[in-house]
């Protein structure tokens, strides 16, 4: 069941128009506003961007996974080319972008049609969720994302509210290069 983007309308205009300001006041030229998932899967899409038109004056474009995977390499890379393979996951809440680059400027995007709220949904945890909640996330990613050999990838990134949050749980007041043993210990905090 996917629920309908209108039905959050005004929080959306207030928060569209807020950004829209600061860009403006920022410098920016051009303002471009971008959908993802939320507005992929909504049953109300076109009269939700239409109506997003009317109230900001500009159009809203969604993007496909693809697109979404390929912008959030071009942030974590600045748009530079890598020197050495990165993955890249960029979590949201109802989908996952995997990007894989490589040397040369060969990119592959796949999209998974799960994300942290829908995982958290499909188990039902709660806050703390509880070492048995994660468990089930785990399962429930694993199989959503199935096992991938990773061997010779020399950087993984994760992008948007994800590492951020990870950070924040750490208690690091900036997002910071997240290790193994980093997110093992964040792991640990959620089960307690």
């Amino acid at each position: 069941h996917v629920t309908g983007v209108q039905t959050c309308a005004l929080p959306i205009f207030v928060a569209l128009g807020r950004f829209i300001v600061r860009a403006r006041e920022a410098g920016a030229l051009r303002v471009v506003l971008l959908g993802t998932e939320p507005f992929r899967r909504a049953a109300d899409r076109d009269a939700a961007l239409t109506a997003i038109r009317a109230a900001t004056g500009i159009r809203l474009r969604v993007l496909s996974s693809e697109a979404e995977g390929r912008l959030a390499l071009a942030g974590a890379t600045a748009g530079q080319p890598v020197e050495a393979p990165i993955l890249l996951a960029d979590i949201g809440g109802g989908s996952t972008e995997v990007v894989l680059e490589v040397p040369g400027g060969r990119t592959a995007v796949r999209c998974v049609r799960t994300g942290s709220a829908r995982l958290a949904r499909a188990v039902g945890y709660g806050d703390p969720p509880g070492e048995a909640a994660l468990a089930a996330v785990d399962a429930a990613a694993r199989v959503a994302i199935g096992r991938r050999r990773l061997a010779g990838m020399a950087r993984a990134i994760t992008t948007c509210g994800t590492g951020t949050n990870v950070n924040r749980l750490l208690g690091r007041p900036r997002p910071q290069v997240l290790t193994r043993e980093d997110l093992a210990a964040a792991r640990r905090l959620l089960g307690s």
